[in-house]
């Protein structure tokens, strides 16, 4: 009889670190499409569709709305200063 593999201890997920949203402006883009880096994943934002993309495949609109708002608050504190 065979004896089943040792069950292994899952490390424990941390969760991401909090990171300032990096924005930058890309030429050859069409005006509409800003890319933007959110907790060091890249992603474009169409600012007249309020859409996502990562990699041009839209993403969940959970996650969109978390990342426009922080893309707004960026664009916010860089105007105001």
């Amino acid at each position: 009889m065979r004896k089943p593999a040792p069950r292994v201890a899952r490390a424990q997920a941390k969760a991401a670190p909090k990171t300032k949203a990096k924005s930058k402006v890309l030429p050859g883009l069409p005006p509409s499409f800003v890319p933007f880096s959110f907790q060091d994943v890249s992603y474009f934002i169409d600012l007249d569709k309020s859409k996502v993309y990562k990699k041009f495949i839209e993403i969940e609109k959970s996650k969109q709305f978390s990342i426009i708002n922080a893309y707004r608050a960026t664009n916010r504190l860089s105007i105001g200063q």
